[in-house]
């Protein structure tokens, strides 16, 4: 290692170490604490390398660098007494961590493991540099979305069009670095201690290798194939995110209408993550010919055992291609709610009274519920009164409509509460036998049925008496015979 490379080593510590201490904007006590607690890692890291460049004397390398060991490990342990409780959790933790290691690297030193020590103190130093860095690029991104993104976010609601890039970093490639964090730093120290075997060894040699009868790799794992796994697994999760939401943009926009894709939802994540299952098979060499036998012997077993589960699985199916989706209002066994979730085993309802009902869907798609808002999102109201004979019916007619009229309104969505093409209508219903029954009829938002039938309710019953109009009750007359 040259000392150029020594050089930008340490000033990349030095300087992701304190930039992440500075955009923290921790308070002037904690960023005190946490300059001290930082220190002994940055100093060490100077000796450290500046030992892959020059050779002391055979004799005296050994105590040498142990007493450097002993120093460092007691001024961060002192470090760490002293100023601890006043640092965040984060440099907290992370200066007990170095005196640990500091005390594991003393103790190899100490038996003469020199050989492991120095890779090990410098896996930490440059590990100290590679966490740092990731974190101020962390709250970099954080200050992104909040400065940028979430303005949009507020103004214009959230929609892939305006987070997909943050979406990336926040899903994929920050938990890729993350994951890859332990393993590159082992890598690199070993490399960088001159021990460019054990680096290839690390990251190519399979940890995991299972053969067939023949001799033919079957199972191949190694810490590359590991991570690649791993980051195909981010990859495609945020590859089914991404399509899931462009789907519902392109949907809505089309037909104009703010609601759930259950069944494309599911399809698309089951040909993601069948996709993925295949490429993994495929990268860690997995025979498929043994899969292929497992999956004939369980499909027998599996399909009698699971028969109730399937039949869910698939009436699941056909409910969600088009006889109901989330936000549908049903009435089913006597109970009225809004569809809340659908799974391929049950549909969750949540009733009027803010119950959560759980119909299995085999049992629901058997029943005869009623769908209140597919294809239409009103349903029929009649509101009955009574009104003494005599009374002119054009006149409560006229009041009524009259009094009905505020409550003829567009919703929070923009929606007419009251179906504006069928409208209010006050009809003659029948003779009662104390009155003369009037009906109010009028197609209302569903959702808002039991709302607008109280409100309207106590609106006709205060304009009927602001107009003088009578509602009679049930009269009886009892005749008394007395017989002396």
């Amino acid at each position: 290692m040259t000392i150029l490379q020594q050089a930008l080593i340490f000033a990349w510590l030095v300087a992701s170490v304190l930039l992440c201490i500075r955009v923290r904007r921790l308070e002037p006590a904690q960023l005190r604490a946490a300059v001290h607690l930082c220190l002994p890692v940055l100093v060490l890291a100077l000796p450290v390398l500046a030992s892959r460049f020059f050779r002391w004397p055979a004799n005296l390398e050994k105590w040498i660098f142990f007493s450097i060991l002993i120093v460092f490990s007691l001024w961060q342990l002192i470090s760490c007494r002293k100023h601890g409780r006043k640092a965040h959790v984060y440099d907290r933790t992370a200066s007990w961590l170095s005196f640990l290691l500091m005390l594991a690297a003393t103790v190899l030193s100490l038996t003469g493991h020199r050989e492991f020590c120095l890779p090990v103190v410098l896996w930490w130093v440059i590990l100290v540099a590679l966490v740092s860095s990731l974190r101020v690029l962390l709250i970099l991104m954080n200050h992104y979305y909040r400065n940028y993104v979430g303005h949009r976010v507020e103004s214009e609601g959230k929609s892939i069009r305006i987070t997909w890039f943050y979406d990336l970093l926040k899903m994929t490639v920050f938990p890729v670095l993350f994951v890859s964090l332990l393993p590159f730093s082992i890598v690199w120290a070993s490399y960088l201690s001159g021990l460019d075997h054990l680096a290839r060894t690390l990251i190519l040699t399979p940890f995991i290798k299972l053969m067939t009868a023949q001799g033919e790799p079957a199972l191949t794992v190694s810490m590359l194939m590991l991570l690649i796994s791993v980051a195909l697994f981010y990859v495609f999760r945020y590859l089914n995110y991404f399509i899931k939401s462009w789907y519902g943009v392109l949907k809505r926009a089309r037909t104009g209408t703010d609601e759930e894709f259950t069944l494309a939802n599911n399809l698309i994540a089951v040909l993601v993550w069948f996709l993925y299952a295949v490429v993994i098979v495929n990268l860690l060499n997995i025979p498929t010919g043994a899969l292929a036998m497992v999956g004939t012997g369980l499909a027998a077993g599996v399909g009698l055992a699971m028969k109730d589960i399937i039949n869910n699985a698939v009436y699941g199916i056909q409910l969600m291609s088009g006889r109901l989706k989330v936000g549908d209002w049903i009435v089913c066994d006597g109970m009225r709610g809004q569809v809340s979730a659908i799974s391929y085993q049950s549909t969750q309802v949540r009733t009027i009274d803010g119950g959560l009902v759980s119909f299995l869907n085999a049992d629901l798609f058997g029943k005869n519920f009623k769908n209140l808002t597919r294809g239409y999102a009103y349903e029929f109201v009649k509101i009955i009164f009574g009104v003494r004979y005599g009374t002119d019916v054009e006149k409560v007619r006229s009041v009524v409509q009259e009094a009905l009229l505020p409550l003829q309104v567009r919703n929070e969505n923009g929606m007419d509460v009251v179906d504006p093409a069928r409208g209010v209508s006050v009809v003659f219903e029948e003779f009662a036998d104390s009155s003369v029954n009037v009906a109010v009829k009028q197609f209302v938002l569903v959702h808002l049925k039991a709302v607008y039938t109280a409100q309207a309710q106590e609106l006709i019953y205060n304009a009927l008496n602001a107009s003088g109009i009578e509602i009679p009750f049930p009269q009886r007359d009892i005749h008394i015979v007395t017989q002396e």
